[in-house]
């Protein structure tokens, strides 16, 4: 979607459709340096161009690496420590559901509040 409203941007210009009822336009240095938009939007909505990519680093993308490093420092750390192997393959497993479970809670908790949902609405 965002690349199909860029292409439509770059090729037909700013300003061209007048009953849109959204712009589009860079954010602000303070804007960019606190991280928050100081516009609301009043009677059209407002697209911020994204060049420090803010979406995609919420997300694991590209982060499978330093993950599956993280899980394989436990595993030997506890390896190292009680000479079993079989408990640090159980301690690694159980650490990675209470993070999964960390992560799944506090994601929930944020998609309800910023979307003032909520939360037995979502599944």
């Amino acid at each position: 979607m965002k690349w199909n409203m860029v292409e439509s941007e770059e090729r037909e210009g700013p300003g061209v459709h007048k009953e849109m009822d959204y712009f589009i336009k860079d954010k602000l240095l303070l804007e960019r340096v606190l991280g928050m938009e100081f516009m609301e939007p009043v009677e059209k909505s407002i697209f911020y161009n994204d060049e420090g990519h803010s979406f995609s680093s919420v997300l694991y993308y590209g982060n499978e690496a330093t993950l599956l490093i993280f899980d394989l420092l436990f595993f030997c750390v506890v390896d190292l420590a009680c000479q079993n192997f079989v408990l640090a393959s159980f301690l690694t497993y159980l650490q990675q559901e209470i993070f999964r479970f960390i992560r799944n809670t506090v994601g929930q908790k944020n998609l309800a509040t910023k979307t003032l949902v909520d939360e037995r609405f979502l599944i």
